[in-house]
């Protein structure tokens, strides 16, 4: 298989490079075995502040709503699909049309094959 040729051909040049390297290429320098900063005395400060804090007062009690009424379930309905808006007597006034359309349409099929 190709591509698994490939795979293996690449992934060896790959190695082989990474060895090449590690053996022209000088080794890192080591880490400094000396004093270390004493970093107990380091303190980071932002220049930035903080946005102020929000204070809810939850010791307020809210009036209760209003509940809704019938009224407010139509206008929520005018507002949406045409089946729903009117019910289903739009479904049933599509349907009779479209199966008339059909009717129609095989009649005038009917009378041009006599």
């Amino acid at each position: 298989m190709p591509i698994i040729r490939y795979f293996v051909f690449v992934g060896s040049l790959l190695v082989a490079l990474l060895f090449l390297a590690d053996y022209f290429f000088p080794a890192p320098p080591q880490a400094r075995t000396g004093v270390d900063v004493d970093r107990s005395i380091i303190r980071i400060h932002s220049a930035r502040t903080l946005p102020e804090r929000i204070v809810f007062d939850t010791s307020t009690v809210l009036a209760p709503s209003r509940e809704p009424s019938t009224r407010d379930a139509k206008n929520e309905i005018d507002g949406q699909f045409p089946w729903q808006r009117h019910g289903m007597s739009a479904i049933a006034a599509e349907r009779t049309a479209y199966m008339a359309s059909i009717a129609d349409q095989k009649r005038v099929r009917d009378h041009r094959a006599q």
